[in-house]
């Protein structure tokens, strides 16, 4: 909440210097290779679209976009959402998340006087946990879930990876959690990734594993120039 009200309260000191803004947000989660709008009760199929030949960007059809109005209004968006998430029992949490969830913040500047319009986003990423398969003790659900999940963060390690080596091709499009995440690697964005790790000693070595993945890999990716 705290986060939320600080963006308004900088919105407020651009609005004295001739700045208007509006903020537009998008909440969804990908669930075994599947993009859920996490506002909307109504199932629909959702497409990941260019804009345009010319352009990096996307976007998601039919995805429902809200305006948001203050801090609250945000903060009460969120609470939905992580209601809505797919979560689950399993052997390591009681409240497992079996899905990527992604929350997108857009906030849309413009000074009339100066003739200037200004966008920026902020995306919020909370990625699923990876965790191993007991095909003795795991529904066939939660083993379907736990494939997509490690196959997802797989291709994101081979995207970074890629991107860390400077190749030419980028496998953006190799699962959907990477594709949507594609305008947040490279050109202008600014990316931070936190890894959590549990202290528990029969997690260590999903830990070491994680541990392993952000200083070995996300640490010596560089995504581009940022200005």
């Amino acid at each position: 909440m705290h986060r939320a009200r600080h963006i308004f309260k900088e919105m407020k000191q651009f609005e004295l210097l001739g700045w208007e803004y509006k903020i537009e947000a998008s909440f969804l989660e990908i669930y075994n290779e599947k993009i859920i709008n996490l506002l909307d009760s109504e199932p629909k199929t959702h497409e990941i679209r260019m804009v345009d030949s010319r352009s990096h960007d996307l976007y998601i059809s039919n995805l429902q976009i809200r305006e948001i109005h203050n801090a609250e209004e945000l903060h009460e968006c969120l609470r939905i959402a992580q209601c809505n998430r797919t979560v689950a029992e399993t052997r390591s949490n009681e409240q497992s998340s079996r899905s990527h969830s992604i929350i997108k913040i857009k906030l849309i500047g413009t000074n009339s006087t100066k003739q200037e319009r200004s966008i920026g986003n902020l995306n919020l990423v909370d990625l699923a946990g990876t965790d191993r398969i007991s095909l003795k003790s795991e529904e066939a659900v939660r083993i379907t879930e736990t494939k997509n999940i490690n196959k997802s963060l797989a291709n994101l390690g081979n995207v970074i990876l890629a991107l860390s080596k400077k190749q030419q091709h980028i496998p953006y499009r190799n699962s959907k959690l990477t594709y949507v995440l594609m305008p947040f690697f490279g050109n202008n964005s600014k990316t931070v990734m936190l890894v959590n790790i549990a202290p528990l000693l029969e997690s260590y070595n999903e830990s070491l594993n994680s541990l392993k993945f952000a200083s070995e890999q996300v640490k010596n990716c560089k995504t581009g120039n940022v200005k």
